[in-house]
């Protein structure tokens, strides 16, 4: 409750109200001549306004809060990318390395610079957060000259092992898995088509040899058709 800390000697009062469960109200004080037949008052009046409420804990957008859940996201230069692991589940692999997701699996681990120009930051904020739980941010400097596929774990510990990993299925894993997509530069150059060859027209010669048999009869040149005609060159 309110307290009050009293000065008599050169008449100073202070009145303390705490701001727990603080409600608007009005509170009256009265100043009154030292004079015991003293008619002179002097009435105080304290306005005391309502606490405001506490503002409510900010949900963390894109936190993984169990194994077995996916998150679905995207990245760019113009909108980086948030995910929060909570304490129970920290992130897998390290913050400059990532799982290649192109054949889905989100198990072939990466330098994160071999497939985007872009970087990953973790902060723990104990004033938001869960106590432990880390907000991660991805970066991209660049788009890729092709569409990159990234993977994230929130890793269970019971999946922590790398060969107790790789012995499992990864649709049992009890990790939360964090997707991003990153889209193509559009203004990047495709690489060039491999030119098609034309098959060639075989020549004379060659047409004349399938089919055909040729034999030299003294020092005379003979081709013995298919057909079995002779004719001497």
């Amino acid at each position: 409750g309110a307290t009050r800390h009293d000065d008599a000697t050169n008449h100073v009062y202070k009145l303390t109200i705490p701001k727990e469960g603080r409600t608007t109200k009005a509170a009256w004080y009265q100043c009154k001549g030292s004079a015991r037949n003293s008619n002179t008052l002097c009435k105080v009046k304290i306005n005391v306004t309502a606490a405001r409420p506490t503002p409510p804990t900010p949900e963390a957008k894109n936190k993984c809060t169990a194994g077995g859940e996916e998150l679905n996201l995207s990245a760019s230069p113009q909108l980086p990318l948030t995910f929060v692991c909570p304490n129970d589940l920290p992130l897998k692999p390290s913050e400059t390395r990532v799982y290649d997701n192109r054949d889905g699996q989100c198990t072939n681990e990466v330098d994160l610079s071999s497939l985007v120009d872009a970087t990953l930051s973790g902060t723990t904020q104990v004033d938001t957060l869960a106590p432990g739980d880390t907000t991660y941010t991805l970066t991209v400097r660049k788009l890729p000259p092709e569409r990159a596929l990234l993977c994230y774990r929130c890793a269970g510990q019971s999946a922590s092992s790398d060969s107790f990993r790789k012995s499992r299925n990864p649709d049992d894993e009890a990790d939360c898995l964090v997707k991003v997509t990153i889209e193509a530069d559009p203004t990047s150059t495709s690489p060039p088509t491999t030119p098609t060859e034309t098959p060639s027209t075989p020549t004379t010669s060659s047409a004349m040899s399938k089919g055909s048999t040729v034999m030299l009869y003294r020092n005379i040149p003979i081709v013995i058709l298919a057909a079995g005609a002779i004719y001497r060159i």
